[in-house]
């Protein structure tokens, strides 16, 4: 118990402590900003991408196939009002469907 005893030791100690919560607050901190910018990233892709895919079907241009940008691996479907799909991306044409959630009429 001598040697714990010396203010040298207590002082290391104690500062030991200080620095690892301090590195343990910060990771902690930082591991919840890179989720938040990587699912606020995620969002916003989706939400870009779905306007696009409205906007070519209000011009009319549609088909049952839908590109996506060279490397993309989301899963892209379009669902009529009766729950059909009647448009996927190419890697998703052999995709039940992914969602159960019904369009409704607003007009966005």
């Amino acid at each position: 118990m001598g040697r714990f005893a010396t203010v040298r030791v207590r002082i290391t100690l104690a500062a030991v402590m200080v620095v690892g919560i301090g590195l343990a607050a910060g990771g902690i901190w930082l591991l919840h900003a890179q989720r938040d910018n990587l699912v606020d990233g995620v969002e916003t892709t989706a939400r870009l991408r779905s306007r696009d895919i409205a906007a070519t079907i209000a011009d009319g241009v549609f088909s049952s196939s839908l590109a996506v940008p060279p490397g993309d691996e989301n899963i892209v479907q379009v669902v009529d009002q009766n729950g059909a799909v009647v448009a996927t991306s190419a890697n998703a044409r052999r995709v039940s469907r992914i969602s159960t959630l019904v369009p409704t009429d607003d007009n966005y």
